[in-house]
């Protein structure tokens, strides 16, 4: 969206549109290449920015929304070392750490599904059946922290494997929400949530 920020912005704009072309740089590297650009904490870079989302904040929207579900499971391996060869257990360290890296990347798959558990969650808040559960008001709100934070980092994001980094602070709570999904735990809610009232009613 580069291309359409106001005029008055034309020559920030040429940087910026040459570097998504061609240059492919980070912003901290295009601010290196162009010190201009950086000056007064990269103030010229926030106008234009806000500039753009402004004049088409609905596009701009449309365009991050697709980031949103590809940063769930965006996953980019660190480069680890290889442990020195030799020594009786070379073999056996190198083949737990790639064990340790296949489960990671399970858990980090599974980050897929948070959107499906997010609507459960916050659809057994919106139930008067279900509502009153503590379970569910702490599971919604945990929900709602995610979102917000899964949101906030992607609109002010730019490589999905800086979100990969970013997420790092709220993962374990994202795998809290999938796998405490998973593991069944809404079933023994909607089954102890029935009315009181019935349950008088019942009584002699």
């Amino acid at each position: 969206m580069q291309n359409e920020v106001p005029p008055q912005y034309e020559q920030v704009r040429r940087v910026i549109d040459d570097n998504v072309r061609s240059a492919h740089l980070t912003p901290y590297q295009l601010v290196t290449r162009h010190p201009e650009l950086g000056r007064d904490n990269a103030r010229v870079l926030g106008d234009f920015s806000r500039a753009i989302i402004l004049r088409h904040p609905l596009e701009f929207g449309l365009k991050t929304v697709p980031m949103l579900f590809a940063s769930l499971t965006s996953y980019y391996p660190v480069s680890t070392l290889p442990p020195p060869p030799g020594g009786p257990q070379h073999g056996w360290t190198e083949q737990s750490v790639n064990v340790l890296l296949s489960f990671d990347r399970l858990l980090y798959s599974s980050n897929a599904l948070f959107p499906y558990c997010a609507l459960l969650w916050l659809g057994l808040l919106c139930w008067p059946r279900t509502r009153p559960q503590w379970s569910v008001q702490l599971m919604a709100l945990l929900v709602l922290t995610v979102s917000f934070a899964l949101l906030l980092t992607t609109l002010g994001g730019y490589f999905l494997s800086d979100l990969m980094r970013v997420h790092v602070v709220f993962d374990p709570l994202l795998l809290l929400i999938v796998w405490g999904t998973i593991l069944g735990i809404p079933a023994p809610l909607l089954a102890r949530s029935k009315p009181r009232r019935m349950k008088k009613q019942q009584e002699p």
